[in-house]
């Protein structure tokens, strides 16, 4: 099977058959923050170099840092067109502003066909979407659960300016597609080492043409929101094949094994030569795990594919419910040769430079 074909569930690609859903919303009116939703015809989004500059001065002495500062330039950092997908980390965050917050406010849904939304995943970040660049970190200083509507959300240890922003659909999934999201039209300001208080917030969403594709979404997840799935936990050791990087993805079928797989990775974790690995994920109690792993020649800037495999986990029960905790997991690979090409190495540079970010 080419390399691209088994890449695409592995690497977000595969997603974009939901995240288009918004293609025939209508625009935004033209008194809104209209920045995240670009109108058609396609045109080119201008670069703009906030979140690799902003992100590393926010996160403090969070690993993001160094992978934001030092990583736009070797993951191809630029802007996205509005048909292609935004593809950015998310990681947990502290600001040397140490700057608390109270919000209150409402968000709703933009003028014109509602979108879709049931729940939300709101998020306080140093900058709007329209600023995010394709292959950076973005530093997330809070996250909940939302929905239309009012809502709160309590901020600690993040910078003297913030902006929310909501996106859905809201699964906690480390690879995740939001088809409808928006910002806050302006920052919502405090005081270094104050806490701070703002109510009367209006953050409006949108149905996206491009879809904003995330890494790294289940450490912000919590069962309450999740909907009826429970966090698992999966640790263990890829063997077979030696190699200095390994990727690594949790899912209900062998993503890697199937020509046409319509299943995508639930969660997701790098390990370095040792091949030690750990994550977390949410699925439904009794959902099907299989573990699937993929070898690299370089755990920073990969070039060659060298090993792939999957394993299938039973899931036995615990006092009468199913097990949530799954160690000692191998995954044995099968040795391979074949060279990424520049696209997919950037991908997967990403996928490590976030997922090792913890």
């Amino acid at each position: 099977m080419p390399i691209q074909s088994r890449l695409v569930p592995l690497l977000l690609v595969g997603l974009l058959s939901v995240g288009c859903a918004g293609d025939d919303a209508t625009p935004p009116a033209p008194d809104e923050s209209v920045a995240d939703t670009p109108a058609a015809p396609p045109v080119e989004l201008e670069p703009v170099a906030k979140v690799a500059t902003g992100a590393a001065a926010a996160a403090g002495d969070s690993a993001a840092t160094a992978a934001t500062a030092g990583g736009g330039a070797a993951l191809g950092a630029g802007a996205a067109r509005q048909d292609e997908p935004l593809e950015v980390c998310w990681s947990e965050s502290k600001s040397a502003d140490a700057a608390s917050y109270k919000l209150a406010g409402d968000i709703r849904p933009a003028p014109g066909r509602r979108p879709d939304v049931d729940q939300l995943v709101l998020i306080a970040t140093d900058a709007p979407i329209s600023e995010w660049m394709n292959g950076v970190v973005v530093p997330v200083f809070a996250a909940a659960s939302a929905m239309l509507g009012n809502f709160e959300l309590e901020v600690k240890d993040a910078p003297k300016s913030l902006y929310l922003c909501a996106f859905a659909p809201a699964t906690f999934d480390d690879n995740q597609s939001f088809a409808v999201a928006g910002c806050t039209a302006a920052p919502v300001t405090g005081k270094a080492g104050a806490s701070s208080t703002s109510t009367g917030i209006e953050l409006v969403v949108y149905s996206r043409n491009n879809p904003v594709l995330t890494l790294g979404g289940a450490r912000f997840g919590d069962e309450a929101w999740t909907r009826g799935r429970v966090k698992r936990t999966v640790s263990g050791t890829v063997t077979g094949v030696k190699a200095e990087g390994y990727v690594i993805a949790t899912a209900p079928t062998p993503i890697l094994e199937e020509e046409e797989s319509t299943s995508e990775p639930l969660g997701m974790a790098v390990a370095g030569a040792d091949g030690a690995f750990s994550l977390s994920y949410f699925a439904a109690p009794k959902d099907p795990l299989f573990v699937c792993a993929m070898a690299f020649d370089d755990a920073a800037a990969p070039s060659a594919l060298t090993g792939t495999g999957c394993v299938s986990v039973k899931i036995p029960e615990v006092g009468g419910a199913a097990a949530r905790e799954f160690r000692d997991v191998e995954v044995e690979l099968s040795a391979e040769s074949e060279e990424l090409a520049a696209d997919d190495a950037s991908h997967i540079a990403l996928l490590q430079n976030c997922l090792g970010a913890k």
